[in-house]
């Protein structure tokens, strides 16, 4: 017995009106441009259940093309000598329901996988104990220095230790931050330090622990853009972004051992060097180290113009010096602590500690 149909190729939107015949193992379809062609049982299969007298098969080495028969009678027949064919097409489904499954369960720990290695740190900085951290900054402080000596050999990366100068300093972070009376800010245990690097650049360790490059000493034109500067990386400290970034870094086995106290430090220098904040944490600073300085007192107006100067005016610097230019440089940032910024304030250090400050990497 044959049937008729309407046969696609799935490479062409041509229909061929085709006469079906079944044999033993397979269905043969006739005058498809003069020729025959054969689908073996074991690669066909129901592209859906069939209904209301219409059947469709397709063939797994073709898989776009399409038997289409509209006969009662033609899925009985085939049911008949093959009965495989409906225990393929619950194959095809269970596959393409397996493959849903899992590829949600991939999809869902893709996402847990980045809910972890997103929002671990911040959730894990604060349980760091404080020893731990503190020696982790201490570390990336002397790194720091040693790996400036070996780029800039003029200035040799030394820490400068100039008593009165890092007398001015102390002054300084003690007034800033007293301007933050909280808990992070009393963990932060500010230590701040001067390192003789021609950059103009800032940087903040875990730990509380920053480094003022001497070059920005001598890019800052006032005591208020210095404070400006030091305000922001002392709130990067208070919101532990220095922390969370290391953590991120060296991943949940790593962050684990930081956890129960094994004083792991080793990348962390690379990765603050390497790394850059996000924007939500360059704002959060900004904002921070704003307020810090209107509690304490101090102008916000060189902070702004600190920030608009270092879009206009730092120059090129030297490739070898450009792995130590981590501070942010942004017109829009200047701006938008513009528009908060009053005139309210003082000086942020009388004139005395601000030269003594500026000359604290000279040689007596």
């Amino acid at each position: 017995m044959s049937w008729q149909g309407r046969y696609y190729d799935g490479r062409t939107a041509a229909r061929h009106d085709v006469d079906i015949s079944i044999e033993s193992n397979r269905i043969v379809l006739s005058s498809v441009d003069g020729r025959d062609i054969f689908w073996p049982f074991d690669l066909i299969r129901w592209t859906e259940p069939p209904a209301d007298h219409v059947a469709q098969l397709c063939i797994a080495t073709a898989p776009d093309a399409r038997l289409v028969v509209e006969q009662p009678g033609f899925a009985g027949a085939l049911r008949q000598v093959y009965p495989g064919v409906d225990r393929a097409a619950a194959r095809q489904l269970g596959q393409r329901r397996r493959f849903v499954t899992t590829t949600a369960m991939a999809l869902a720990l893709a996402a847990a996988i980045y809910g972890v290695i997103a929002f671990l740190p911040g959730l894990a900085a604060p349980l760091v104990p404080r020893p731990v951290a503190e020696s982790v900054g201490d570390s990336v402080v002397r790194d720091i220095a040693k790996m400036a000596g070996a780029l800039d050999r003029e200035n040799r990366g030394r820490l400068c230790i100039a008593d009165k100068g890092q007398a001015a300093l102390d002054r300084l972070v003690a007034r800033i931050a007293a301007g933050e009376r909280t808990a992070d800010t009393e963990a932060a245990g500010f230590k701040v330090r001067v390192v003789d690097i021609r950059v103009p650049n800032a940087l903040a360790a875990p730990g509380g622990r920053i480094l003022i490059f001497s070059g920005m000493l001598n890019f800052a034109r006032s005591p208020g853009e210095l404070a400006g500067v030091l305000a922001h990386e002392m709130a990067h400290a208070v919101h532990r972004h220095p922390l969370q970034s290391v953590l991120r870094e060296i991943g949940i086995a790593a962050t684990l051992d930081l956890l129960i106290g094994s004083g792991l430090a080793a990348g962390a220098t690379g990765v603050l060097l390497r790394s850059s904040y996000s924007r939500d944490a360059e704002r959060e600073a900004d904002d921070t180290g704003f307020q810090m300085l209107e509690k304490a007192g101090i102008s916000t107006t060189g902070m702004v113009l600190l920030f608009d100067r270092f879009e206009r005016e730092l120059p090129s610097m030297p490739r070898e010096l450009q792995v130590f230019s981590t501070h942010p440089r942004s017109a829009e940032r200047a701006a938008r602590l513009a528009r908060s910024s009053r005139t309210t304030g003082g000086p942020a250090m009388t004139d005395e500690d601000w030269q003594a400050l500026r000359n604290i990497c000279k040689k007596d």
